[in-house]
């Protein structure tokens, strides 16, 4: 099985990652057909300062994505979601961590933070051991099916980056 990216992430794909990228859950994170919102697509693809894809065996098989803060644009807000087959996987952490440092190099943010749904044992498993500190838990913050759930903020610098 071999793992890499692809920096940008395909433009050709961008219009629907905002569903992949903020599906809801449940749905397969490689449905590319999960829901479309075209508003928030356009939104997204205007706002996005930095993409990879990861590619699993040549096909995307998950994305990186960095969002710049419009109130800091030193800031950016991470997005990333892979296919089941990466779950838990030690190699996708280094491939993560490889298209991070490029959004750092690429996007000048001096910081990248991200919101991650208190329970995604593995996302929070995977933000720490890449380096990202918890730097906050947000109490029933984001609406999931009816129901408001909490969620965990993490914050990564530059300096903090562990790439192996």
């Amino acid at each position: 099985m071999q793992l890499g990216l692809t920096i940008p992430f395909p433009d050709e794909l961008l219009p629907k990652l905002w569903a992949w990228v903020n599906g809801r859950r449940g749905a397969q994170a490689n449905d590319f057909g999960v829901g479309e919102f075209p508003y928030f697509a356009a939104w997204f693809h205007d706002q996005v300062a930095f993409s990879a894809g990861l590619c699993l065996d040549g096909a995307i098989a998950g994305c990186v994505v960095v969002v710049r803060d419009p109130g800091d644009p030193t800031l950016g807000i991470v997005h990333f979601s892979t296919d089941r087959a990466l779950w838990g996987r030690r190699n996708t952490r280094p491939v993560i961590a490889q298209a991070l440092q490029a959004a750092f190099e690429q996007g000048g943010f001096g910081k990248l933070a991200g919101h991650i749904f208190h329970d995604n044992r593995l996302a929070i498993r995977l933000c720490r051991e890449i380096g990202a500190v918890v730097e906050g838990h947000l109490r029933k913050h984001t609406l999931v099916g009816g129901e408001r759930v909490d969620m965990v903020v993490f914050g990564l610098l530059k300096e903090d980056l562990c790439l192996s």
